[in-house]
């Protein structure tokens, strides 16, 4: 079950994956929507926290996604195996903090841990070249992760 932002965010990515051509909607359609939030927006923060160059982060992953589009796309496009691995580990952060439905930051942080998409690839990549002290940031946002997690449980 989804709050209502995080279905917004999940119709935007598919929209965004029709109109780039492709058959499935993928781990960057998500992040991209996510850096189009607005300003002020929980997840939006996050980003900026993350990713002081966003417009030069958007353009790399829009680079590194793309592929061939096709000219006729299936009615319902194919959720891939990852999206469906972090879409079930971010319900599962929802449940932890004792919420009934999954919001946009629960995807941003199931993006973040499970570390293997090309958004998390790049994120990392981005953070090693661009921060004095990346995993510093790193610790720092996974260690606010953690707290929340357990506060959330007691």
């Amino acid at each position: 079950m989804h709050a209502p932002e995080a279905t917004k965010l999940m119709a935007a990515a598919e929209t965004l994956a029709r109109s780039l051509g492709h058959p499935y909607l993928g781990v960057e359609h998500l992040v991209l929507c996510m850096c189009e939030q607005p300003e002020g927006s929980e997840v939006r923060a996050v980003l900026d926290l993350l990713i002081p160059n966003l417009p030069g982060f958007i353009h790399q992953l829009r680079e590194a996604s793309r592929l061939a589009s096709f000219s006729k796309l299936p009615a319902q496009l194919a959720v891939t195996p990852r999206l469906h691995k972090i879409l079930a580990s971010a319900q599962k952060l929802a449940h932890h903090k004792r919420r009934k439905k999954m919001r946009t930051m629960d995807l941003l942080d199931a993006i973040i841990v499970e570390g293997d998409s090309l958004p998390a690839t790049l994120l990392q990549q981005y953070l090693f070249e661009n921060q004095p002290n990346p995993h510093l940031l790193q610790a720092h946002y996974f260690r606010g992760l953690l707290a929340n997690s357990w506060k959330n449980r007691t």
